[in-house]
């Protein structure tokens, strides 16, 4: 393929409030350069689209922004694709958010363990969510890029784009330090078997359901969070629930550490609402760690029956699979599975996929609108869902008030 000039196209904070998408971003332009193209990645749209080959767009997470952006390659008649991340809000954005607020009554309760399961109950009656916009952005492309199977699967139910749909795996990162976990118990764990969660505390990598799962167990619990958060309230949360064994949560630390850390682990944990595909999960699988992660994702696509998989939205689904993967031996397909996906096939697979756009005509849309259109924002629900939700949230809240009042 001859070398093409390539527009990366994504948020403007995408280097300052780093995220899966910052990742995905660095790696593939420094994979296609290696390649021989030319990439430039553009957040503060300087340049001109019409100057390059090929636009390559980011994060159908952020629809504003990723629709700005298209509607400008469109108009200048510059063909574009997307790495669409797209999490499937239908399924998990509404209950995650009842989640959480069934987690303040809790905790202000004073963890009334008893009344839990009923709680969980309520959340199985929370309705699906919106789509999360980004229709002009789906239907104006030349091709939206998947992190998997699954992530096809939901584009093409929510923007019938099967035919544009093209599946690229991610890479991950394994540093070549390897001690066994050594270093980390004598600096961290000690003699004692811990489980580990690596990942920013935040709502949709359900830290909570974690600790809620685990309540009664004595494993100490380690949560590498980097050290820092987007919500520190959803930490502070964390904090706060209280278990039989240990939390144990750690800032920044360095790669070496990190992956003494999965060495040494029993398993990691990662029960998210929902991952595209969690790339730390894939890590710890590359060190021969036992996995559990959330099925509600891509995860699958990657680790298929290496793992062990759980439902974000049941504790009892947490625990069954954290007590089933710790007393079985590792799967060992599990090592092979993780250190198959890196950054370099990604990039290689990523210059087909730019070949395949190129050879295509651009999409007819009907209508190309003069601003962004407005979607629904992370922290809002829909008008006409209001009286449900409230409905579940009233139920939750008299529920575990009774506790106190009983």
């Amino acid at each position: 393929m001859r070398p093409l000039k390539i527009i990366f196209l994504i948020r403007s904070n995408v280097f300052t409030q780093r995220g899966g998408d910052t990742v995905v971003v660095e790696k593939t332009s420094e994979e296609l350069t290696k390649l021989g193209h030319h990439v430039t990645i553009d957040i503060e749209e300087k340049c001109d689209p019409k100057e390059f080959d090929i636009a390559h767009l980011y994060n159908f997470a952020t629809p504003e922004i990723t629709e700005k952006l298209a509607i400008r390659c469109y108009q200048r008649g510059t063909p574009f694709v997307v790495t669409t991340l797209y999490e499937d809000w239908p399924r998990f954005f509404l209950p995650m958010l009842v989640s959480d607020y069934f987690y303040s009554c809790y905790l202000n309760a004073n963890q009334p363990q008893n009344l839990w399961p009923q709680v969980e109950q309520l959340l199985k009656t929370v309705p699906q969510g919106p789509v999360q916009g980004n229709y002009f952005t789906a239907k104006a492309a030349n091709i939206l890029l998947a992190s998997g199977e699954h992530e096809a699967a939901v584009l093409d139910r929510d923007y019938q784009c099967k035919e544009r749909v093209e599946v690229c795996y991610f890479g991950s990162d394994i540093s070549p330090f390897s001690d066994g976990g050594e270093s980390f118990r004598a600096e961290v764990a000690g003699k004692s078997d811990y489980l580990l969660c690596v990942g920013r505390l935040e709502l949709r990598k359900n830290q909570l359901s974690l600790i809620k799962a685990l309540d009664e167990s004595s494993l100490p619990i380690v949560f590498a969070t980097g050290g820092f958060t987007y919500q520190p309230e959803y930490e502070a949360l964390c904090r706060k629930l209280k278990r039989k064994g240990r939390n144990i949560f750690l800032s920044r630390i360095s790669f070496e550490l990190l992956a003494s850390a999965y060495e040494g682990a029993l398993a990691h944990v990662l029960p998210s609402w929902y991952e595209l595909p969690g790339l730390v999960s894939i890590e710890a699988a590359a060190r021969g760690t036992r996995v559990v992660a959330s099925d509600w994702g891509t995860i699958k696509d990657y680790l298929k029956d290496g793992a062990h998989y759980c439902e974000p939205n049941n504790t009892s689904s947490i625990l069954n699979s954290v007590n089933l993967s710790i007393s079985n031996p590792v799967n060992p397909a599990l090592r092979q599975l993780g250190n198959s996906y890196n950054w370099s096939n990604c990039g290689k697979r990523t210059e087909e996929i730019y070949e395949i756009a190129l050879s295509r005509s651009r999409p007819t849309v009907d209508y190309v609108p003069k601003e962004p259109v407005l979607n629904v924002k992370k922290e809002s629900i829909p008008p006409e869902m209001l009286p449900t939700i409230k409905a579940i949230l009233a139920e939750g809240y008299q529920l575990l008030i009774s506790k106190e009042t009983n």
